[in-house]
């Protein structure tokens, strides 16, 4: 039976009660507590704190990081909400509007025009659950999220300065920042034609790093030595950069890298297409294909949990930018196969390559990848969004709170 949509709380000044060093609180609705965190399930929150319409987190977080450590960490915790700036600035004084939305609502709200069913089907899950489970944090990625960058300590190893002294000799630094199914391998196809090879240097099965008797300083001398044009670009997901802390070059050269942000508007598509690689074992449109797809475990819950996977990778990649204060140059799968000339000319001017030559699309089309675009990923797309909007209608309609710095709840 459907039940009446959560109510936005009255404004009212000074809102947020300051606790510890760096973190913040306030009660919520009683309409929120069945949606927060509680001693037996500390992880079932579905809810989502957005600074500036930017997510922070990671969310769930214990809260003596939030209140000591700050920079984005929060938590929905028995009706309450405890939570830290992005910058730990005082929420009550920096103008900025904080929102609390539903998990589900935002995957529903990254929607490709035309996109909309509103019909309910008969598509097929593997249970009725419908909230997105959080995923535990690599230990890397812990290692950079939960100490501060004073805690990093640069590695003084003769083959650590060796790295840092072939980077120093690189014409230019660039990372790309992406997660699988992003349209990293559209976007390395752009730059070749500026003559940068774009790879995974840090993968694992690249460098082969992570192998018995095989340190991280060595493979990547190998790397950097073999890197064309002096242009050393790399694409890895957050959770591969770990290497370049480990040799002493971030975060004290940070500011030296170019950095580009590959993100993908369709978050729900993106992840029906990690889905059936997965399956399938063809990552890349022109790849070996391992297997078939299997239909029957293409289930809203296999995709629900996609999309957390990829949401929950994108709230760690923002926190890295803003930590280290990154001015990345942003750029959507979808602007690289609607412009792509245009996307060039922003990454030639973000990275200053100044007046180089630049190989015509045409000259290069045999080696372009498709796009990630079938008559199944629609159909996908189309009944998990008529689902989602199923389920939500049932816990009672969306949930969306303003907490600026003058709200309370009553």
């Amino acid at each position: 039976m459907k039940t009446d949509p959560i109510q936005i709380p009255q404004l009212w000044p000074g809102s947020f009660d300051h606790r510890g060093n760096y973190g913040w609180q306030i009660d919520l609705p009683e309409d929120l507590e069945n949606l927060t965190d509680n001693d037996i399930e500390p992880s079932r929150s579905p809810l989502v704190l957005l600074e500036n319409g930017i997510s922070l987190g990671p969310g769930h977080s214990i809260h003596a990081a939030i209140f000591d450590e700050g920079h984005g960490y929060y938590s929905f915790w028995k009706g309450n909400l405890y939570f830290s700036t992005s910058d730990n600035s005082n929420p009550n004084q920096n103008g900025r509007t904080y929102t609390i939305i539903h998990m589900m609502e935002h995957a529903l709200a990254v929607r490709a025009p035309n996109s909309d069913v509103l019909e309910p089907s008969n598509f097929e899950r593997s249970d009725e659950h419908c909230f997105l489970e959080p995923l535990l944090v690599d230990p890397a990625i812990d290692r950079i999220f939960s100490f501060p960058v004073s805690h990093h300590v640069r590695s003084d190893t003769p083959s650590s300065a060796a790295c840092r002294q072939r980077l120093r000799a690189m014409q230019r630094r660039i990372l790309v920042l992406a997660q699988s199914r992003s349209g990293s391998t559209h976007l390395a196809y752009l730059l070749r034609r500026l003559g940068i090879d774009c790879q995974e240097y840090l993968h694992p099965d690249h460098s082969g790093m992570y192998q018995p008797g095989v340190s991280t300083a060595g493979a990547l001398i190998k790397i950097f030595d073999s890197v064309p044009n002096r242009i050393f670009c790399s694409k890895e997901g957050i959770d591969r950069i770990m290497p370049l802390f480990e040799i002493g070059e971030f975060p004290e050269h940070i500011s030296h890298w170019n950095f580009i942000y590959l993100t993908r508007k369709n978050l729900i598509r993106q992840a029906i297409s990690l889905l059936i690689a997965e399956q399938t074992g063809q990552w890349f449109s022109k790849g070996y294909k391992t297997s078939d797809v299997r239909y029957e475990n293409l289930t809203f819950s296999a995709i629900a949990e996609r999309i957390n996977n990829i949401f929950y990778a994108r709230q760690l990649t923002e926190r890295f930018l803003s930590i280290f204060e990154i001015d990345p140059l942003r750029l959507s799968y979808e602007e690289l196969n609607s412009s792509p000339e245009i996307c060039l000319d922003r990454i030639s001017a973000f990275i200053e390559l100044g007046d180089c030559e630049t190989k015509p699309l045409s000259e290069d089309e045999s080696h372009r990848p498709d796009i990630q675009s079938t008559e199944l990923n629609r159909m996908l797309e189309e009944r998990f969004r008529a689902e989602m909007k199923r389920r939500l209608c049932q816990r009672g309609g969306f949930v969306e709170i303003l907490l600026t710095p003058d709200i309370v709840a009553k």
